[in-house]
């Protein structure tokens, strides 16, 4: 087993002990409200480290990732707090977002086609 194996092992066997430890400490802990609660607060890191991670790849590098993340986080916040979502049950709003939809990836389709192709 090489070096890397065990490290990863020892890893996960220390995560593994932590969760067991909190789950005695408080028993609200491993409930399932809880886990996705912890899973949609992280799923914003994710996003953001799999668009990270596909810039570097592509040699395109920006390290003014958490700038961006702070100003669209304050937008997105603002945008919430003040506005109300659309009513989703009626013909005409599925309608509107079916066109909007598909406006935008029309707009979009020939933009990475000419990126893509240069």
């Amino acid at each position: 087993m090489s070096v890397s194996a065990i490290r990863r092992l020892i890893l996960i066997g220390l995560l593994l002990l932590i969760g067991a430890a909190l789950s005695i400490a408080n028993p609200s802990f491993m409930t399932l409200d809880n886990l996705m609660t912890m899973l949609q607060e992280a799923s914003l890191t994710g996003i953001v480290a799999i668009g990270f991670t596909l810039i570097l790849i592509t040699a395109g590098i920006d390290m003014s990732i958490g700038a961006i993340i702070a100003i669209t986080s304050m937008i997105c916040v603002n945008f919430i707090s003040y506005t109300q979502p659309p009513p989703m049950s009626t013909y005409r709003s599925r309608w509107r977002l079916a066109v909007q939809s598909a406006g935008s990836m029309a707009s979009s389709s020939p933009i990475s086609s000419c990126r893509s192709s240069s």
